[in-house]
């Protein structure tokens, strides 16, 4: 597990830059999920019914909905421009966060294809694990979803660097990551379950509110970057001089 933990050193350590770059999720998540916890807060109890539940979900804030969909903009976007800082980071051509967000928005339509289709897979297997074997279908879904993410983590780094269209960038992530599949499966698992864990302790201490968001948007962004600078990683060892 040194991959593991090299990477989250990694990050930790190019903590400034990364934060800079993270910035605009960030800031959208914490709008998005601090609307969420007073809505829920303010419109839903335990002793309400389920049909009133549903109900009340109904009547959720516009404003939600807005920042989601602006905020899973800002996070395709993401995925590449992660891979442009990495290389900044690592000694490549030198770009600021800010330059590297407007790489990754330069390739926002591949990006988004790929990962729409990543999705619709996804979700498919979701709904099928749901039908088959009913509420286990969480738990297995979870091992396909990890296992997804492990094949088709290199979808970012082959758009921004190979200039790979959608279906080809998923293509070559899967056959690129067919002798490291047992192992970067791990560390998925690795990496969601620190997410989990970390979460769950921050709730537990302090409980909902607005310093828990903090910190689990921030447990959930070193996450995302130590795991996507796994991806990366096997990248440049296999492509660096090709």
């Amino acid at each position: 597990m040194q991959q593991f933990v090299t990477s989250i050193l990694f990050c930790l350590h190019h903590a400034k830059y990364l934060f800079i770059l993270f910035l605009p999720a960030i800031t959208l998540d914490f709008v998005q999920l601090y609307i969420l916890m007073n809505f829920i807060s303010s419109s839903i109890s335990l002793e309400m019914s389920e049909i009133a539940m549903l109900e009340a979900l109904t009547s959720i804030p516009p404003a939600f909905n807005q920042i989601q969909l602006l905020s899973n903009i800002i996070f395709v976007i993401l995925t590449g421009s992660l891979s442009v800082a990495f290389r900044s980071i690592a000694g490549g051509e030198l770009k600021t966060p800010h330059q590297a967000l407007f790489s990754g928005a330069g390739k926002f339509i591949s990006l988004l294809g790929a990962w729409l289709i990543f999705y619709l897979m996804i979700m498919g297997s979701l709904f099928l694990s749901l039908a088959i074997l009913g509420s286990l279908g969480i738990i297995i879904w979870g091992f396909i979803f990890s296992y997804a993410i492990a094949r088709f983590g290199m979808i970012p780094s082959f758009i921004m660097f190979k200039k790979a269209n959608a279906i080809d960038a998923l293509k070559l992530s899967f056959e690129t990551t067919q002798d490291h599949a047992s192992k970067l499966f791990i560390l998925t698992i690795a990496f969601f379950l620190m997410q989990i864990v970390l979460t769950s302790i921050f709730f537990l201490i302090i409980g909902s509110n607005s310093l828990f968001l903090i910190l689990a948007l921030f447990v959930k962004y070193l996450t995302l970057a130590s795991l996507f600078y796994v991806f990366f990683s096997l990248y440049e060892f296999k492509y660096i001089n090709i």
